[in-house]
């Protein structure tokens, strides 16, 4: 791991990036949409309810809470589209972009393609694309629909295909550790920029202060 200052596109010949904690600052937005889950259950919220699902997917989070509010595990797909619909109307209510997103994403434009490459379902990607207009910038949208969600790699592979370039030119932006594994298990290089701590990103190729840093 090295922590450098990087200019993009460098030798790379794609772009896949996070959403999450890296284009859009929405991890406090995940934060209030648990917050709302656990008041509507009547439990005490504690930090590491959000710790323990930073970077996951959708069933895995679903499952999650299922065992934390004490719910009877056949209702887990209730809970999951429970909590689906508090993320959207948090994310409805605005979600703010992470300093140089906007900035990098434009940069990058006719240069090299840029695709998202993100856990989060569709729906919730479609609200945040609009809220954001992050959408007109990028050339491809992977979500959790498109294959098994990070750790695995295939998000990022399939990022790569519909950008039509080959893993190992690609360069992948990452805020979570469980995001790094994935880029990484998918032959990507891999920048991380800190969300919500540096902590566990540590497997990534460089680590830079913000997207700032890649301009």
């Amino acid at each position: 791991m090295q922590t450098t200052k990087l200019t993009l596109p460098g030798p790379f010949t794609g772009v896949a990036v996070d959403m999450d904690g890296t284009l859009v600052d929405s991890e406090p937005l995940w934060l209030v949409a648990k917050q709302r889950m656990f008041a509507r259950y009547a439990m005490t919220f504690e930090p590491r309810d959000h710790v323990a699902v930073f970077g996951r997917d959708e069933q895995y989070t679903a499952t999650y809470l299922t065992g934390r509010l004490g719910v009877a595990p056949e209702r887990r797909d209730e809970v999951r589209l429970e909590y689906r619909a508090l993320v959207a109307d948090v994310f409805r209510e605005g979600v703010p972009l992470r300093p140089g997103a906007l900035e990098l994403l434009q940069a990058l434009e006719g240069v090299v393609p840029v695709g998202l490459a993100t856990n989060t379902i569709r729906e919730l990607v479609d609200i945040v694309l609009d809220q954001t207009g992050l959408g007109r910038h990028l050339v491809s949208v992977s979500t959790a629909e498109s294959g098994a969600p990070k750790p695995a790699p295939d998000i990022y592979l399939a990022a790569c295909r519909s950008l039509g370039v080959v893993p190992a030119t690609a360069v992948a932006i990452e805020d979570s550790p469980t995001g790094i594994k994935a880029a990484r298990a998918a032959g990507l290089t891999c920048i991380a920029v800190p969300s919500e701590t540096a902590e566990g990103l540590g497997e990534a190729h460089h680590v830079v202060a913000s997207l700032l840093d890649l301009l």
